[in-house]
């Protein structure tokens, strides 16, 4: 054990709340509390163990005799918090354990140990663009690390059959594929239903898409050392991966305006729970537009509340939505929508899945424009037979049957079971 280990060890240690129990046993763990995020109204039907993995927010740990010994029984199998884990998933016994991050290497890690004990079940809460990003970096020797070899999902909810064509095609170890849509545009729908209220209409939905660094999730597992250098400001992708974005925001600005059409902008970042990358967002902007372009900009934008939806309320009352990658592009399509995904980075890791009327890559404002014209003026219907795969490919929906049924039903055939 190195140093740093320690020292960790030793902070969670002082900074944490121990308690001599061990967990209870349940039916169903919850893997890492931000699963829970968008997802309350699938959540609360049920009981559950929530599994705390992230050490920087842990704020139990159980210590208990029972805990010791199946620690020590378990201390071949990794490092200490691994397995920590795995002896409390071993004395909670679920039928069940589920995540909604499903990119984590550490839930991958655990689940490669323990998948013929549990059902392991991972749920796609985004467009996965890092595992491209991953396997470009492997295959151009810029990384001597094939991380997408650490990913392990026994069983993977996702978004549509784009991800079982291209996850495949990525060798990803992924036992079985289930495509049943988005659960947090689910979940928003049931929200809907309980908060009854007149809905704004617009002409444009602009996704505020910006990302200030290529890899900002440590806690999924990557090594910080290796992927510091992709995050280099002045490296060319990162250069790319803001310029393009606003290109394409000045266009839609402009667009707008010049049609005199009613535009809202969600942004990416909820001040509350982010306020730091919130301002950093708006900073962005403010730098970058013009004065004229800036004031626009504001009195378009929707503050993000991340427990009200707002991001998923404007895609869906929008008659057209623009974007460069976000999930919420695949979401509008899903429902039957029209959509425009604009890769303006130069980079064909970011296409959008689906070709035709619903994508352009780095264009002139004419060549928006017109695609803009014809977009808008065109029926969804009509839209549908423009674009040169099924909806489904990036977003099963069913208006009949939610993806939040849909998975109900799958994880009831494990065992696992709504509340009484």
């Amino acid at each position: 054990m190195n140093f740093r280990s320690l020292y960790k060890i030793i902070y969670i240690f002082f900074n944490t709340k121990i308690t001599f129990k061990s967990p209870k046993k349940s039916d169903l763990v919850i893997f890492d509390v931000k699963s829970l995020n968008d997802a309350k109204y699938f959540f609360d039907r049920y009981d559950f163990f929530l599994l705390e993995t992230r050490t920087s927010i842990l704020k139990k740990i159980y210590f208990s005799p029972k805990v010791i010994f199946h620690m020590i029984k378990n201390f071949y199998l990794g490092n200490i918090f691994t397995v920590y884990l795995i002896s409390l998933i071993d004395i909670i016994n679920p039928k069940v354990v589920l995540t909604k991050i499903d990119n984590a290497i550490k839930f991958s890690e655990i689940a490669k140990l323990r998948w013929k004990n549990y059902k392991f079940i991972a749920i796609q809460a985004a467009a996965r663009y890092d595992y491209l990003y991953q396997d470009y970096f492997f295959k151009s020797k810029k990384t001597s690390t094939n991380f997408n070899e650490k990913i392990f999902i026994p069983h993977f909810f996702c978004f549509g059959d784009y991800e079982k064509e291209k996850f495949k095609e990525l060798n990803l170890d992924i036992k079985n594929f289930y495509p049943i849509g988005d659960l947090q545009f689910s979940d928003y729908l049931e929200y809907k239903k309980n908060n009854i209220k007149i809905n704004k209409k617009s002409d444009i939905c602009f996704i505020s898409d910006y990302v200030h660094k290529i890899f900002n999730h440590a806690y999924l597992g990557y090594d910080s050392t290796t992927f510091k250098k992709f995050n280099d400001k002045n490296d060319i992708r990162n250069i790319n991966i803001k310029l393009g974005p606003l290109k394409l925001l000045k266009y839609v600005l402009r667009y707008a305006k010049d049609k005199n059409l009613k535009l809202e902008i969600p942004l990416k970042r909820d001040p509350i729970l982010n306020p730091d990358l919130s301002k950093i967002e708006i900073d962005f902007f403010k730098e970058n537009l013009s004065t004229k372009e800036f004031q626009y900009f504001k009195e378009c934008v929707i503050v993000k509340n991340r427990a009200k939806y707002t991001s998923l309320e404007s895609v869906f009352n929008s008659k057209v939505v623009v974007g460069w990658a976000s999930t919420l592009l695949r979401n509008k399509i899903g429902i039957g929508g029209k959509a425009l995904s604009c890769n303006f980075i130069k980079d064909k890791l970011y296409d959008f899945p689906i070709k035709g009327i619903c994508h352009l890559e780095d264009c002139s404002y004419q060549e928006f424009d017109s695609r803009m014209n014809e977009i808008i003026k065109i029926s969804e219907k009509e839209f549908q037979k423009k674009i040169d795969k099924e909806t489904g490919y990036v977003m099963k929906f069913n208006e009949h049957i939610s993806t939040s049924d849909v998975l109900a039903k799958k994880i009831s055939e494990f065992g696992v079971h709504k509340k009484a």
